[in-house]
């Protein structure tokens, strides 16, 4: 399997929003995003109060500068919430000037309250190298932190820094072990990447169909990226009877998504008559796509497969394609 999720993290749990996962690899991203609440911590005085829960309103709706009028106050006085969200505030630039420095002296403060999501905002910081020198053994210490108080988000991250030896030796039993522990509270990238583990048979005995079932899990809950390898396990018929058009139903799921590794799969489905009738203008029209989605491949099948297609039928291709952008503006 091919499609496994990197560990970014990005806006670092900006807002944390219910269902949606942070990452620290293809840095600042997505926005990091977990479903921690309020953290249990030292100073009792300002836990969540009206006053944190009119700031993050205001913060949702995008009124940076009335949520800093509220929040700041909150976090001089201690509370650990107000300091992580003041800490975002400023790495991202959000009602005030960005600044990385000020951000991790804000992530300090909160994480020294045993505050999760400061100490996993500490983790990506320190991975990035942004507002401080890239440490990797550092940011293992940080997400550990987190990850030990069960945010998914640290787990992942945690996971995949063993997974490729970020911080110390690779150790992919200890891989397996903190993805499945993300996994199991529905972080869909920690899924994806246990599937790919257990596929690979990598910390432990390769088993297709525990990875399948990883995958699935994680496809249905709307991650491009399983859908991608389950698509590549039934075309190989990887533990499962090889089933083309089964591969095909699930790339399109993730071209529909924007994927530009399933749209450029779709193509060349299309291209050979694998799981669909050959249709080479559809092959064009989803290498098109893909390329105009940054598919490295995808711009010189396209170029190559257009010299054997008439005016007619590029003029065909064009239409599929705005079609399609349609379709995936529908979607989403």
């Amino acid at each position: 399997m091919t499609s496994s999720h990197p560990c970014t993290s990005p806006v670092a749990a900006g807002r944390p929003r219910m269902g949606l996962v942070g990452l620290v690899s293809l840095l600042l991203v997505l926005a990091a995003c977990g479903g921690l609440g309020h953290q249990d911590g030292a100073n009792s005085a300002y836990r969540p109060s009206a006053d944190f829960a009119r700031g993050m309103a205001a913060y949702d709706l995008g009124n940076y500068r009335g949520a800093l009028v509220i929040l700041r106050p909150l976090a001089e006085a201690g509370d650990p919430d107000a300091q992580t969200y003041l800490g975002v505030m400023y790495r991202e630039g959000r009602g005030l000037l960005r600044d990385h420095v000020e951000a991790v002296a804000w992530f300090y403060k909160a994480a020294g309250q045993n505050h999760a999501l400061a100490q996993y905002n500490l983790g990506i910081v320190w991975a990035s190298g942004i507002g401080v020198p890239r440490n990797d053994e550092a940011a293992v210490k940080w997400y550990r932190l987190a990850a030990t108080q069960g945010l998914s988000e640290a787990q992942f991250a945690l996971g995949y820094m063993y997974a490729h030896g970020r911080g110390g030796e690779r150790d992919p039993a200890e891989a397996r072990r903190w993805y499945e522990a993300a996994a199991v509270q529905g972080n869909t990238y920690a899924m994806n990447n246990l599937g790919e583990l257990y596929a690979s048979g990598a910390g432990g005995t390769a088993d297709m169909v525990a990875a399948r079932r990883w995958y699935r899990k994680a496809a249905d809950l709307g991650d491009a990226y399983s859908m991608i390898n389950l698509g590549d396990i039934y075309l190989a018929g990887a533990g499962v009877d090889r089933d083309p058009e089964q591969a095909r139903i699930w790339y399109k799921r993730a071209a529909r998504l924007g994927e530009p590794t399933a749209q450029k799969k779709l193509g060349d489905l299309f291209a050979k008559g694998v799981g669909v009738e050959r249709n080479q203008v559809a092959a064009h029209m989803w290498y098109s796509l893909a390329a105009g989605n940054g598919h490295p491949e995808a711009g010189r099948l396209r170029d190559r497969l257009a010299a054997s297609l008439n005016g007619k039928q590029l003029a065909q291709s064009a239409d599929l394609l705005r079609n399609e952008r349609l379709q995936q503006t529908v979607a989403r």
